[in-house]
């Protein structure tokens, strides 16, 4: 692999060690069975069961491996997934949520890479930020009105 693949792949050790966690945590969703539901608030694990349960899916013209029909396709649905198992998952209980305690839940060993320690403890990551990287055309908006929505039935549930 050449130096520009491996700084790439370096770039993005967080996500894939994120992304290891969230699909172990996330192993029989469709079915109703997962770790993760029990988890997250209520009101996600209904969302979830809304969004990615297979009589759902299958409800909205999807298949039964998930995605087609009116349904979030693999890599939206991972991207929501990713988030809350960051926020919801690794950073409950705590009062503060940062990038480095990101790091320290997701993949710890990727804060020995060069400098990358000094800069997400830097003030400027003290508190909880989220990035979704995905490509021109593959449903970011969805993505974000999804966790808009999540957002939204959460603050509702709290206040009434």
């Amino acid at each position: 692999m050449n130096s520009t693949a491996n700084k790439i792949d370096d770039q993005l050790a967080l996500a894939a060690g994120l992304t290891a966690k969230t699909n172990q945590l996330c192993l029989g969703l469709e079915s109703g069975a997962a770790d993760i539901l029990e988890l997250v608030t209520p009101t996600t694990a209904d969302l979830l069961a809304w969004w990615f349960g297979e009589d759902m899916v299958m409800a909205r013209g999807g298949s039964a491996k998930g995605g087609g029909g009116l349904n979030f396709h693999a890599g939206q649905k991972q991207a929501i997934l990713n988030v809350i198992v960051a926020h919801e998952v690794l950073g409950a209980g705590l009062e503060r949520w940062t990038l480095l305690d990101l790091y320290r839940a997701a993949l710890p060993d990727a804060l020995l890479t060069g400098t990358r320690l000094k800069e997400v403890s830097a003030d400027k990551h003290g508190h909880p930020k989220y990035c979704l990287k995905m490509a021109t055309g593959t449903g970011k908006t969805w993505v974000l009105q999804a966790l808009m929505i999540l957002a939204t039935a959460q603050q509702k549930r709290c206040t009434g």
